[in-house]
């Protein structure tokens, strides 16, 4: 598993995301694939993370995403589970479907191996959606350990929903 080390920077980035969203009054939920529950169980270890905190889906399958989600069956057979539509749509149904006021999905390669239709071991992409704020990134990691990568998925995905919500991006 992780290092006690690096869970603890993920515990912290969660905690950082916690405060901010209680302080401003907002929601998140979560749609995860790739890091298969982690930010949900990091962004709900600090106790009272109802406050902020509506809930996730793990959609780990391309049935998962199409009924939990609302993603095409046409877009992930034409183009895999992995690319920037359909974690955007990810972020969009999980925000439909729960009336948050941010969704944060994340969809990846995490390895040893991919789909035929995927990209190379370690691409990763993020989408955020709140209010006034629609983006998708695409992160590229060279390690190639499952682990590490999850890990270094779900960092990324903390520091940039954080930065989402205290500066805003179009």
């Amino acid at each position: 598993m992780f290092s006690p080390r690096a869970f603890e920077e993920l515990e912290k980035k969660a905690a950082d995301v916690h405060l901010l969203l209680v302080k401003k009054k907002q929601t998140l939920v979560v749609a995860e694939s790739c890091t298969g529950g982690l930010l949900s169980y990091c962004l709900t270890i600090k106790p009272e993370a109802s406050a902020f905190f509506l809930g996730s889906v793990v959609s780990y399958s391309y049935s998962a995403k199409m009924k939990h989600l609302g993603v095409r069956a046409s877009v992930l057979n034409e183009k895999g589970a992995v690319n920037e539509s359909v974690c955007d749509l990810m972020a969009q149904g999980v925000k439909e479907r729960w009336n948050s006021d941010w969704a944060l999905a994340i969809t990846g390669v995490a390895g040893p191996g991919k789909m035929q239709k995927d990209p190379p071991v370690g691409t990763v992409f993020i989408s955020v959606l709140g209010p006034d704020c629609q983006k998708v990134e695409q992160i590229l990691l060279d390690k190639k350990n499952r682990q590490d990568i999850r890990h270094q998925s779900a960092i990324f995905a903390l520091d940039f929903l954080h930065s989402c919500i205290t500066m805003g991006t179009h």
